[in-house]
């Protein structure tokens, strides 16, 4: 698809609609009405402005937003076009409460549809897409609205986390009318997007919607060098009316898209480095304390294999060594993220490294990234009779992300050698560098479901009227991932894992862009690489059947409404993935699960049942006759699947193994009340709401490694049995999270405005319960081993044994003290805001047709960390900190920078003819703030010396960048 094909949809829906046959005489069956449209569709055609009519709620109810006693919150077709929105993921920037699953502006190929509501984290928190599964991030091009539901509520939204869900209403064929829609939209990073949205009626019962997409370098951080990304797609939608109580909806999408992936920040391996030392291996000059003039061995084995593509003519390089004299040097630095202009807050560096620009990328020319989804459902509707419908619908998913090459360096050190390994002169020598592994990896997943509804509606006294529904279906998923990385496989060493088999390609930035990396050095004797898995690896198979009953009832003229759910689920899910302690005669790591009672065996699965029963109840009751001012109150449950991962940790033999289970279904509840107002006939409408949640057995990966290696130093009986030198677990852990969210919708005299704020806090509850009482378990016996140099089998330990197992108890201690009950969860906002407003000129007005507006969204301060106990109690040089001090350590946070940004639009519509067009320019980011958002922070050492003492506080870290300033011009022509 390209843009030849969506001109082409163009130029054919002109064409049908320039050679359509005129109308034909009204027939007896026309006569009998309109055909009746299905109710389980997420009706937009009432909205108002930014204001939402109705919930989606995926046919379990449909009632007025004002209604309903859950946290809704809408974006509709008018707010999407006004915004230049063109996906779910930038709708966020002015969404309530809720922030994208990563901040890495899609460096990364996966994760980026995740999403984190409420500060409760992202992890499994998946959107859905006309309330199904979806792993995507929607598009605006096929989309009615997007929908925001917070809190916990399986009764509308199906499974899904704490925090709530994001959905998708796809755009529908209309029986009614005909309409063309294409627009073109260019912007200052070189990017374009076209769409297209057609809809044509075929006779009276049949209607064709086309919507088609076209787009390049204009979604993510487009603005960084070779930040490349082209996107295409195109969605088919029929709707067929068999007659005035049956119709027939299918939906078909083809997603294709192309995306570079790059290193969002860069290590800072060169601010230590005193210029003037060069490696010299005739005469090498190198000081005699290497580390203060900021100089390390780029490695210390004896074989090192780098390919850089600069130098192709040398073939690979060997830049460890058996010797000093051997190997080659870099430069380093204290390791932190290189900021654009530097950084001057860290004492002891004379020469602080600096990018060459904030759009600086280093990485391959072609790591690319290739998605592909399809979609394909039908929707059969029939009115049984005339209060009681009936709908059967399937929906097909299925999501390839495959990264043909991942070479990005996220790390620059400088190049010190005078001459290359092999003799010859360094044509590279002062210039800085960074390594990365070409790796490969895919994901794929498919979801398929059947769903069946029956709606009933009812007269009630008290003028009331109310809605039954019935809801059953079946879902079933399977998921896949696989990395794989560059391995030597015909060296002398069979284990492929070992350093002298793996293999690294350097690239300079004098250069950047210019080299690629997807085609491993030609094989030579004794030098064939291949890619081996080495990577994350995972198969999943979940399936979900589940029963729901919802009524929605209300009384006086709607004046009091009561919703009532229940639901029953029957979870089934298996999971295979990498696991230790069965290595192949290549060293490469085994495929399985976990066999209760025995431990993780290979081609063995985890395998995890649950029978979640979750309800909810939610009332809203309005205290005048006009329904102006109105209360809510609203109970709801949730559950959700386990994600991908090791086995739930249930206890312990008496010999130290674990025992464990497949994770269940991870569940919540809770309350949320508030106030409504609604003035000006709806037209004005404000919410205050308080919410206070829970969820427990929420997934959680304790410090498993420090045990590993309590056991590996426990003695040979010990140290040779992978089930306790290798073994792997997840515990669980209990969160409660609460706020107060308010919003404002206004559509008046021209005006279309739309507001938010929110205050969310969260507070972990108890984390990793089994693990801790495990840890206090075998303590006692542990510590006596090491202080007796034996352990229980009379295998004797060295004074290296006892030193790892004291260490490893301190560090398994002061880990359990840093997550201590009560502390705020990290990636939890002070605050969030937003404010959208939007005025149109009146039609007798001088200006009529011309529309501007003005927004501001941001983020409060984000909790991302604790400050070191070092610091806060200013321990001296080689002091370490007890539990007790860690604990006090994990309430002194530290947080994310807070932030602003703002927004405006202008416009103007004009109908020439028979053809409404509208021009459109957006500017995000108004003021191009370029303030970095640091999101991390660390403690420092001068020149990294740990005979040195922590200076500046907590300093500094990691961060993203605020987008620069974007100006989009937009061409819209509809008829």
């Amino acid at each position: 698809m390209s843009l030849l094909f969506v001109a082409a949809c163009a130029s054919s829906a002109t064409l049908i609609a320039q050679t359509a046959p005129a109308a034909a005489p009204v027939t007896a069956t026309e006569k009998e009405g309109p055909v009746q449209l299905s109710v389980f569709e997420v009706r937009t055609d009432q909205d108002r402005g930014y204001q939402a009519a109705n919930a989606g709620s995926g046919g379990r109810i449909d009632m007025p937003l004002k209604l309903t006693a859950s946290a809704t919150s809408a974006f509709t077709k008018e707010f999407l076009e006004d915004w230049n929105v063109s996906d779910m993921r930038e709708a966020f920037r002015y969404a309530m409460n809720v922030d994208p699953g990563n901040f890495a502006q899609m460096g990364t190929p996966y994760g980026e549809f995740e999403f984190n509501f409420r500060g409760v984290g992202s992890s499994g928190n998946y959107p859905t897409r006309n309330y199904f599964l979806f792993y995507g991030v929607s598009d605006s091009y096929n989309t009615e609205r997007f929908e925001m539901s917070r809190g916990p509520n399986s009764i509308l939204f199906g499974d899904g986390q704490i925090g709530g869900v994001a959905t998708t209403a796809t755009k529908v064929p209309r029986l009614d009318r005909n309409f063309y829609v294409g627009s073109a939209r260019f912007d200052n990073w070189g990017g374009i997007r076209t769409t297209l949205d057609t809809n044509q009626k075929l006779g009276r019962m049949t209607a064709v919607r086309l919507n088609a997409k076209y787009q390049k370098n204009t979604v993510g951080s487009a603005w960084r060098d070779n930040g490349h990304n082209e996107d295409q797609a195109v969605t088919l939608a029929v709707a067929h009316a068999f007659n005035n109580r049956t119709k027939l909806r299918t939906e078909i999408e083809f997603g294709r898209e192309n995306r570079m992936t790059w290193a969002n920040t860069y290590s800072d391996q060169m601010a230590y480095y005193t210029p003037g030392f060069l490696y010299d291996r005739s005469n090498p000059n190198l000081p005699a304390n290497q580390a203060l003039a900021g100089i390390t061995a780029v490695s210390t084995n004896a074989q090192n294999w780098t390919y850089i593509p600069a130098l192709a003519q040398v073939g690979l390089i060997n830049t460890g060594g058996a010797t000093a004299n051997e190997r080659s040097y870099r430069s380093t630095g204290h390791g932190s993220p290189i900021q654009p202009e530097g950084r001057t807050d860290l004492p002891g560096i004379p020469n602080p490294a600096r990018l060459p620009s904030r759009e600086f990328n280093l990485g391959a020319n072609d790591t690319l990234a290739r998605f592909k989804n399809q979609v394909y459902s039908f929707y059969l509707d029939h009115r049984i009779t005339d209060t009681l419908f009936g709908q059967i619908s399937y929906y097909h998913y299925s999501n390839d992300r495959n990264v043909r090459s991942n070479a990005v360096a996220s790390s620059l050190q400088i190049d010190i050698n005078r001459f290359l390994p092999n003799g010859q002169p360094n044509p590279k020598v002062g210039v800085a560098y960074g390594e990365a592994t070409p790796g490969k990896s895919h994901q794929d997943n498919w979801v398929r479901e059947w769903r069946g509804l029956l709606r009933w509606n009812v007269k009630l006294p008290f003028r009331g009227k109310g809605q039954i529904s019935l809801i059953a279906g079946e879902r079933n998923e399977r998921f896949e991932a696989r990395g794989f990385s560059p391995a030597r496989l015909d060296g002398p060493n069979p284990n492929w894992l070992a350093a002298e088999n793996t293999l690294r390609y350097r690239y300079y930035v004098d250069e950047p862009g210019k080299y690629g990396s997807r085609f491993l050095p030609a094989p030579a004797p004794g030098f064939t690489y291949g890619f081996v898995q080495t990577g994350f690896a995972s198969t999943e198979f979940k399936d979900i059947k589940y029963l729901q009953g919802v009524a929605a009832t209300s009384w006086l003229d709607e004046r009091v409404s009561l919703v009532l759910g229940l639901r029953r689920d029957d979870q089934l899910n298996r999971q295979q993935g990498n696991i230790a302690g069965f290595p192949n005669a290549n060293g490469l790591q085994s495929y399985g699960g976990f066999v209760p009672g025995v431990g993780n065996r290979p081609g063995a699965w985890n395998i995890g049942k649950a029978k979640p029963i979750t309800g909810n109840v939610g009332a809203v009751a309005y205290l005048d006759q006009k329904q102006r001012f109105g209360v809510f109150y609203n109970y709801s449950e949730n559950f959700a699947p386990p994600t991908s991962g090791a086995a739930k940790i249930t206890g312990w033999n008496p010999d130290g193994t674990i025992v464990s289970q497949g994770f269940g279904a991870t569940t919540g509840s809770g309350t949320e009340y508030g106030v409504r107002l609604s003035l000006l006939d709806g037209a004005l409408y404000a919410e205050a709401r308080h919410y206070d949640n829970e969820q427990v057995d929420r997934i959680d990966g304790p410090p498993v490694g420090n045990f590993n290696a309590i056991w590996s130093n426990a003695g040979n009986f010990y140290n040779s049995n992978p089930d306790y030198t290798t073994v792997s677990w997840r515990d669980v852990a209990a969160l409660n999270t609460n706020g107060y969210e308010f919003q404002l919708t206004a559509n008046v005299k021209g005006w279309r405005l739309t507001t938010n704020y929110a205050l969310p806090k969260t507070e972990n509850i108890s984390i990793r319960p089994i693990t801790q009482a495990y840890f206090a378990a075998f303590l006692p016996k542990w510590t006596e081993w090491a202080n007796n140099l034996r352990n229980d089998k009379g295998d004797e330990l060295t004074a290296n044994n006892q030193t790892q197992i004291r260490n490893q108890i301190i560090n398994l201690q002061n880990n359990f003290a840093g997550v201590a009950p009560g502390t705020v969860n990290n990636g939890t906002n002070k605050w969030t805001g937003s404010f959208n407003a939007n005025y149109s000129f009146p039609r007798e007005s001088r200006f009529a047709g011309f529309s501007a507006g003005w927004a501001i969204s941001g983020r409060g301060e984000r909790k991302v960390g604790s400050v070191s106990p070092n610091i806060l109690f200013n321990l001296p040089i080689g002091a370490t900190a007890t539990p007790e001090q860690n604990k006090q350590a994990s309430f002194a946070y530290v947080y994310a920078t807070s932030y602003w940004v703002q927004d405006v639009n202008a416009s103007y519509t004009k109908r020439f003819g028979r053809y409404n067009w509208r021009f459109q320019i957006n500017v995000n980011n108004l003021f191009d703030k370029d303030d970095l958002l640091f999101n991390s922070y660390t403690t420092y050492r001068v020149l990294g010396q740990p005979t040195n003492p922590f200076v500046g506080g907590m300093v500094n870290n990691g961060f993203t960048y605020l987008d620069p300033r974007k100006i989009s011009f937009t061409t819209t022509v509809s008829f």
